[in-house]
């Protein structure tokens, strides 16, 4: 709508009045303002109004104009034309993407600010950069802002201007700190709110009168704004725009950028986020002070930004009210006594009516004002607060559906934004799109209630992980289902040893957390104990004292809640966990080898050494996510993979010859992929410190990156048995079932004692254990060739074995005698894992490529799969043959070439050839001048040439089966 009249002209007082704010007439000229009649007022707006005014009409917004009235309507300053909404005013000169734009509230304050090069824009009050939907809705903040303002505002900083007497105090104090959470989920790269500061004979100080009272008192008004806002910290986030604002901010060189951005994800997502966040990506010891300072940064930011209006109380403010009494059915699930939320700062009160969640409000005049709210009761009715620290902290929620309670869990980032209304929604609360916002405010101040102003809320206090915890300043330790505590008492034998005696006693306020998955649920159920006490410790020191990688297997396991510890006291700096495999060396056959048994007997001091989905061992084929969950439940305890070469049979994102490699990083590191956790309970970045004890039908390492580190990450055990015979059979067989019908009671007693220990204050004693374990393990054997290197950062691992042997070694009461042997047992499977080491001279790595591809292909190497003739469409990559008297295997070259060329990075095959040549690694034959290296074989109908290994060379002896290698006389650590 526009005047009758095409030339607008503007009435002298209206320009006296102008110019005297400050304005200049050529911007007066420029901006087009205008005066207008009554009847123009009403023309253009639709408002009946009994005045004149001055119009400024809005560049960029399709023939919107906002008028100043000469004489108000009662309150009314300035109108616009009905239904068309809030527009922002970019007064001509200013520049919506400068680097920093600043917004204040009134178009000639910004016409002012503008003709100082002040490059301002402004809203048409403190709340008008919002507007409602096409049906005159309320809407979200994000959805509500104005269109000109809805853009990106990366790399810009944006200056938001109170007047003077909008201050912390004032109610209305959060107009633009809601906006400023906005600008910055858009991008902006810095918000900064102030205050004018009140100057004197003023009612109140705008950006107008502060820039004509500093030029009149001879000042430069424009420094001094820019002196004021550079003071002026920059706004922290606590809200919608705190993600964006911390994810720059985490990137930056800067160390207080850094806090604030830590300051600002502590707000939004709370300490558990956090600490995820930085554990992500940077160092445990950084991450921690970061947190800290971060929290410091977080309070001084809360005092500096909220809002301290507080209700008048004799203003009609709500009187306090049970819940229960305007809503008796829910004396079903909150006590009489939890009271209705308050008034907010705006005087918007609770109340229920029929049957359904209401905000009211008593107006000037008296009259009660009620809007609809959520369609139904909803009440949190517990707090599940988590034990760890950084835990998500969840709520439990119940609604009255069909006259019946619902009870669910929801974490606090679910029920308290409005972004996750999707999952409150397919739960089956009654909420929808429209009333989210009103819902998520209502469970929020029921929220306040409980852990600001001390109403009693049903508190539970959560785990979601096994492991070290902290409980009032106590210690406690989560073995599956089960919450161990110090005082918990020594467990009570059995009569007869065929039942389970009664659990250790939880306590009663500590729970697992009810979101726990499926899987979850499989693995934590893997943890128990069955059979007999004495017998299960008795079984497990014999098993020790025979065989050296049981030995080694269990002071591991019983080193695993010692990570903790040692990382407390500065001795495991560079890792977190790590990983112990027995794999094929007799490359000759690949059953019976007691690897399964192994893995069984170490899986029983925890729990059930099943294989499958109800046992502690599980498959190696899985998903990286159920891997993350596997790794992440079994914290600070073990976790057991069988057939770990299928790790690397995947395909697709999963596949590669990597995988492993990667797997034993992640391990070693302590922290999962960072990813959506599906199949995780709602934790993104799993963090934890585990022993991994896997078994692989032939060694996976080789394909590991040569100078990765990876090999100085895994500790290799050759198989239990070294021979297959019926005595070992029987063996594996009679010790697979003694462990199912007796397990878990070796490690549940150790914890018990353990964590006696931590709580009387011994953990320096630990410590001292661990590192006499070090010292132990490196003056007993290192290599003396290439692999010493490896093996002395490997020793740091093992000593954490072998600390944990000697500690449960003293829980059981073993005798002395017993002691040494077992410890001699332990570094004899030391040894072992030193012999398995890769070598780093390349001729061993050729040879070790060699020794792989033939342990990989046995079954197509004739002769050696004992074929009487060859069977297609089998392709034969060698044969046994007996070569100038030698008994030798000759691999065909071809196959041979690509593989070692594929596995070794830039070698040549016939570099490889030479180096194989000139240590006498393979059979030659001088013709004349010429060394032939290849060799011909006939067996039967295969022919073919090739390299010719003698057998010996491929097949290395293992040491004898149950030969204890160490010193008995050593002295015992403990």
């Amino acid at each position: 709508m526009s005047p009758e009249n095409d030339k607008k002209i503007l009435a002298e007082a209206h320009k006296t009045k102008l110019l005297n704010a400050g304005i200049p007439e050529k911007m007066i000229e420029t901006a087009g303002i205008f005066s207008v009649t009554a009847d123009e007022i009403y023309q253009l707006t639709g408002v009946k109004v009994f005045s004149t005014g001055i119009a400024f009409p809005y560049p960029g917004e399709n023939n919107f104009i906002r008028i100043r009235l000469d004489a108000p309507k009662g309150d009314l300053k300035y109108v616009s034309a009905i239904g068309a909404g809030c527009r922002l005013y970019v007064p001509p000169g200013a520049d919506l993407n400068a680097e920093t734009v600043v917004i204040t509230e009134g178009e000639k304050k910004a016409l002012v600010a503008v003709t100082r090069g002040i490059n301002c824009v402004a809203v048409a009050g403190i709340d008008a950069w919002r507007e409602k939907g096409p049906l005159g809705e309320k809407q979200a903040p994000g959805d509500a802002i104005l269109g000109r303002l809805k853009k990106d505002w990366s790399g810009q900083t944006v200056i938001l201007v109170y007047d003077s007497d909008i201050t912390q105090s004032h109610k209305r104090w959060n107009a633009f700190p809601t906006l400023a959470e906005i600008l910055y989920d858009l991008g902006a790269e810095t918000v900064k709110i102030f205050s004018l500061l009140a100057l004197p004979d003023l009612n109140k100080t705008g950006l107008d009168d502060f820039i004509l009272a500093y030029e009149k008192a001879g000042e430069d008004a424009v420094s001094r704004f820019w002196t004021l806002a550079g003071k002026t910290p920059e706004w922290l986030p606590m809200g919608t725009g705190a993600e964006k604002y911390a994810s720059a901010r985490l990137k930056s060189a800067d160390p207080e950028a850094q806090v604030r951005g830590a300051a600002a994800l502590l707000a939004a997502k709370g300490e558990y986020i956090l600490q995820q966040t930085l554990a992500a990506i940077m160092k445990a010891g950084a991450a921690k002070m970061l947190a800290k300072s971060a929290k410091k940064a977080l309070e001084e930011a809360e005092a500096r930004q909220k809002c301290t209006w507080k209700p008048d109380p004799g203003a009609g403010a709500q009187e306090s009210v049970a819940i229960t009494d305007v809503f008796p059915p829910a004396a079903q699930v909150i006590s009489p006594e939890f009271p209705m939320p308050p008034v907010n700062l705006e005087g918007w009160g609770w109340d229920i009516e029929g049957g359904k969640i209401v905000r009211v409000k008593t107006s000037d005049d008296g009259s009660r004002i009620v809007r609809p709210g959520v369609d139904t009761v909803a009440l949190l009715t517990a707090w599940l607060s988590p034990v760890e620290e950084g835990g998500e902290e969840k709520w439990e929620l119940s609604w009255l559906q069909n006259k019946k309670w619902v009870r669910r869990h929801f974490s606090s980032g679910v029920l308290f934004d409005t972004r996750e209304k999707q999952t409150l929604i397919k739960a089956g609360v009654e909420i929808n799109s429209n009333n989210a916002e009103i819902a998520v405010e209502w469970f929020h101040s029921l929220r306040v209630l409980v852990t600001q102003n001390g109403v009693t809320l049903p508190t539970v206090r959560t785990v979601s992980r096994c492991g070290w915890h902290e409980l009032d300043g106590k210690p406690i330790f989560v073995l599956g289902r089960e919450v161990i505590t110090p005082d918990a008492g020594a467990l009570p034998p059995t009569a007869d040893g065929g039942e389970n005696p009664p659990e250790l006693e939880k306590p009663d306020d500590i729970d697992w957390a009810g979101d726990v998955s499926p899987l979850e649920r499989q693995i934590l159920a893997s943890f128990g104990v069955r059979g007999d006490p004495a017998k299960h410790k008795e079984f497990l020191l014999s098993a020790c004292l025979k065989h050296p990688a049981i030995a080694f297997g269990i002071g591991c396991a019983a080193g695993a809640p010692l990570i903790k510890l040692a990382q407390g006291a500065g001795l495991a700096p560079d890792f977190a966990g790590f990983t112990v495999m027995m794999c094929s060396r007799d490359a000759g056959r690949k059953r019976h080898q007691g690897k399964t048994t192994w893995s069984q007997v170490v899986a029983s001091f925890y729990g059930n050494p099943a294989v499958g989905e109800n046992g502690r061992i599980r498959y190696a084929d899985r998903t990286g996510v159920s891997t993350g969950v596997l790794l992440s439940t079994c914290c600070d305890l073990t976790v057991h993979l069988d057939e770990l070469q299928l790790m690397n049979r995947g395909t697709g994102k999963r596949g590669g010859k990597n995988e492993v490699e990667h797997f034993v990083r992640t391990v070693t590191q302590g922290m999962d992929r960072e990813r959506g956790a599906r199949g995780g309970g709602g934790r993104r970045t799993r963090t934890f410190r585990t022993v991994v004890f896997a078994t692989a039908e032939s060694d996976v390492t080789v394909s590991f990156e040569t100078g990765g580190g990876a090999h100085d990450r895994i500790m290799k055990l050759p198989q239990l048995l070294s021979e297959e015979s019926d005595e070992n059979r029987a063996e594996a067989e009679y010790m697979s079932a003694f462990c199912m019908k007796n397990y878990g009671w070796a490690g549940k007693e150790y914890l018990q004692w353990l964590l006696e220990l931590t709580a009387a204050g011994k953990e320096s004693e630990i410590a001292a254990e661990i590192e006499r374990a070090v010292s132990t393990i490196r003056e007993y054997f290192l290599p003396d060739d290439d692999r010493r290197g490896s093996a002395g950062r490997l020793a740091t691992r093992a000593a954490i074995g072998l600390a944990g042997l000697s500690l449960w070694l003293e829980q059981i009461g073993a005798t002395k005698d017993a002691a040494k042997k077992a410890f001699a047992s332990f570094l004899a499977a030391w040894k072992q894992v030193c012999d398995g080491i890769e070598h780093e001279r390349i001729d061993e790595k050729i040879l070790a490529v060699i020794q792989s591809y033939v342990a990989a292909n046995q079954d197509r190497i004739y002769g050696l799969r004992g074929d009487a003739e060859p069977r297609n469409p089998v392709k034969w990559v060698g044969a046994k043959a007996k070569i100038q008297g030698k008994e030798c295997v000759v691999l065909f070259e071809n196959d041979l070439a690509e593989e070692i060329e594929r596995r070794i990075s830039g070698m040549a095959y016939e570099q490889a050839r030479e180096i194989l040549k000139s240590d006498g690694w393979i059979l030659v034959k001088k013709d004349g001048n010429k060394t032939r290296y290849t060799q011909k074989v006939h067996k039967g109908s295969l022919s073919g040439q090739g390299l010719a290994f003698p057998i010996e060379l491929l097949f290395p002896p293992d040491a004898e089966e149950g030969k204890e290698v160490g010193d008995e006389n050593m002295d015992v650590p403990f």
